[in-house]
């Protein structure tokens, strides 16, 4: 694949039978990584697919060579905090007439890339990086100021995301139970 046929661009409905096979290698792939990855054998791939992409919050780049899509990306955004009024530090409040009036702070808005998938056949030439770049560039124009995602640690992909200036602030760790 030479990078001049790449194209990346925003998804269409047109798109679904192509970007959920993609998903599913995401998720197979991950799952090789971590067996906690459980799908069922007859999962409906292309309604889940269907599903993500009516989703207001969310939004999908793809990759596309020689009208092959060969990567994606899906992306979403999110405040903080939600908007209920809750005594806490995010939260001053005033005593009028016995009734609590809330005055938030702004709310933090950021974005959650919770999926980018490249095809094996296409690693390692750029894709990753346009798809991430295009990302960006949605989270930048929606006023997203901090954008946050998760890797599992045994992923070759670590480097990737360190290379684009991702880093770690937190780490989440599990443990199997095993049957009780």
């Amino acid at each position: 694949m030479k990078t001049d046929d790449l194209l990346v661009r925003a998804v269409t409905f047109e798109d679904c039978h192509q970007l959920s096979g993609l998903m599913k290698e995401e998720v197979e792939s991950a799952q090789r990584l971590a067996r906690y990855y459980i799908v069922p054998e007859k999962f409906d791939w292309q309604g889940y697919t269907q599903d993500r992409l009516k989703d207001r919050t969310r939004k999908f780049f793809v990759a596309q060579s020689r009208g092959n899509l060969v990567g994606f990306i899906e992306l979403h955004t999110r405040k903080y905090p939600p908007p209920v009024i809750q005594p806490s530090l995010l939260c001053r409040f005033k005593k009028r007439n016995n009734r609590a009036l809330s005055m938030p702070i702004d709310p933090l808005k950021w974005a959650v890339i919770e999926a980018c998938f490249v095809s094996p056949q296409c690693r390692n030439k750029g894709v990753g990086s346009a798809l991430v770049a295009a990302g960006l560039n949605w989270v930048k124009q929606a006023g997203v100021h901090r954008v946050e995602l998760g890797v599992l640690s045994a992923n070759s992909a670590v480097a990737f995301w360190e290379k684009l200036g991702f880093d770690d602030w937190r780490i989440q760790m599990s443990k199997e139970l095993g049957s009780l």
